[in-house]
């Protein structure tokens, strides 16, 4: 019997740990990106942030959707391109645990794939378990394609010594951030999708010119036969002029307004009545009526300047910069942009004098890019609520038209003052890059520093209505913006149940007179703008 209990411990310890893992978000995450260009020729590769690899947790379910770079730069974008056009790069990111506790083990990764809604050919993904070599000069995987909803489940047996990585990888070319919504994405989970409807995907806050359509897509999964209900601000919608598809997965709205901005989502029901609800916010921008819209995709730049003697130096360098950084803001239709103090290092003799002083100049854009609107005359309108800067800052609104190579523009430009409105008016060139906003120009900044204190903000020009009367003629002042139409109304008294029409009127880009001829003794007026 000896002989046979020696056979059976020797096989035993000999025979690889069996291990399961899954998707997990409380575990040590990572993202590498691999870029490689549209002949799928390598460029290089390195550690990314998870967010930047459009990899997401929302609870236990894993969102995997193409790759987006927020920088215009044409070694990312095709020039001649824009939003709905394909990059230039393929991006190939990797969203994963590196767990070599694992090594020499039998691993099986598994989980749930709730649905594929990626709609370009050439995005696609996948689960893997990988082997690499302890040089990581080599590796053996194990992957399955999710191309489907349902159960996937990999097995790999693993090398003592190795680095053990399992996870999900996204290659597909990289997209404009305004597409990414309409380009699906893969949902995952360690868990079985629930008994309701799952949306997948939906259009996200997409840009629109007024004149154009629009059509917002919705992908969803569940239980038997979906069915559809769009609304607008929470309203259900109905079909009618302009408006197409409210009970189906594509609501098309044709030749927009600016009133069309608006929250839209889509309620979607199942064959057991249960529902899901998703959102967007469209976007929709008028050539003659341009404002800071707070629900546009805002920006941030900083151009470096050299300091001459506390005046401002040449050019020295620029860069993306975030708009928090910027300590810029845009709540409720203000926009509000301060000195910049995150870019300070008192170690860096770029930014500051060995006395602490500040070195440089900055000129920080806090702004919106849209090429949409290249080949339009473009009209750029606010209203500066405040201004309490320090005065070695200026603050300013612009529109600047970028050649497609970005090697040359042009800009238009207006200081901002406090209770003043502004107005720029820009010819752009088809094909071009159009940016419009605020920027704030003045020495780099402490956070210790005194000149902290001081903002701008902005809003939509508001109505500065101004109320004359002689005898009998009553005469009403206000500024009318290009591209609104104005409304102005009356009651004699405030108890009256309807008020009376006066005029309406299109806008025409300057202070306007409205004169009411009448014998009452008071009359009440309302002006109403869209």
């Amino acid at each position: 019997m000896l002989p046979t209990l020696a056979a059976t411990a020797w096989l035993g310890l000999n025979a690889q740990a069996q291990t399961n893992v899954f998707i997990n978000p409380a575990l040590g995450w990572q993202g590498f990106m691999n870029v490689f260009d549209l002949n799928y020729g390598y460029v290089f590769g390195s550690g990314w942030g998870t967010a930047d690899l459009s990899a997401n947790f929302n609870g236990s379910t894993l969102s995997l959707t193409p790759n987006s770079i927020g920088d215009a730069s044409p070694f990312w974008y095709n020039p001649a391109g824009g939003p709905g056009a394909t990059g230039n790069k393929i991006m190939d990111a990797s969203f994963y645990v590196e767990d070599n506790n694992l090594a020499g083990q039998t691993v099986t990764f598994s989980g749930y794939c709730w649905g594929d809604t990626l709609v370009a050919t050439n995005d696609h993904c996948t689960a893997f378990i990988k082997d690499f070599a302890p040089d990581y000069s080599s590796n053996v995987a194990m992957t399955t394609n999710l191309t489907k909803a349902g159960f996937f489940s990999i097995t790999l047996a693993t090398t003592p010594g190795d680095h053990i990585q399992f996870g999900f990888e996204t290659i597909g070319p990289c997209w404009w951030s305004t597409d990414v919504g309409s380009k699906g994405a893969v949902v995952v989970s360690s868990n079985p999708p629930p008994a309701g409807p799952i949306i997948t995907s939906i259009t996200a806050n997409p840009y629109v010119t007024v004149t154009s359509n629009l059509t917002l897509n919705v992908s969803a999964t569940g239980s038997g036969t979906l069915t559809y209900q769009w609304r607008k601000n929470g309203i259900n919608l109905t079909n009618g002029p302009g408006v197409s598809g409210v009970t189906t997965t594509a609501l098309t709205l044709a030749s927009v307004t600016p009133a069309a901005e608006a929250s839209y989502s889509v309620v979607v029901k199942d064959s057991l009545n249960q529902t899901n609800v998703g959102s967007t916010y469209v976007v929709v921008f008028d050539p003659n009526n341009l404002s800071f819209d707070s629900h546009a995709n805002l920006l941030g730049y900083i151009n470096v300047f050299g300091n001459n003697g506390g005046t401002p130096g040449g050019y020295i360098t620029g860069y993306q910069y975030p708009t928090a950084n910027l300590r810029g803001s845009a709540n409720n239709g203000v926009a509000t942009l301060q000195p910049n103090i995150s870019i300070y290092n008192p170690n860096d003799a770029l930014y500051a004098n060995p006395d602490g002083s500040p070195a440089a100049f900055l000129e920080q854009d806090y702004y919106i890019q849209n090429d949409g609107l290249a080949g339009n005359t473009l009209t750029f309108n606010g209203y500066c609520s405040s201004n309490n800067l320090d005065s070695s800052y200026t603050a300013s609104a612009w529109v600047t038209d970028f050649a497609p190579d970005y090697s040359s523009s042009t800009t238009i430009t207006t200081n901002l003052t406090a209770g003043q409105p502004f107005s720029l008016v820009l010819a752009t060139s088809p094909g071009d890059h159009i940016q419009y906003g605020l920027r704030l120009f003045g020495p780099d900044n402490s956070p210790t520093n005194v000149i902290t204190s001081g903002l701008v903000q902005v809003t939509a020009t508001p109505l500065l209505i101004t109320v004359g009367r002689t005898g009998s003629l009553t005469t009403l002042n206000f500024l009318a913006n290009l591209g609104q139409t104005y409304t102005v109304q009356y009651k004699t008294n405030l108890t009256d149940a309807a008020w009376s029409t006066l005029t309406a009127f299109p806008g025409a880009g300057g202070t306007t007179n409205i004169t009411d001829t009448t014998t009452a003794t008071r009359r009440f007026y309302r002006v109403s703008y869209q």
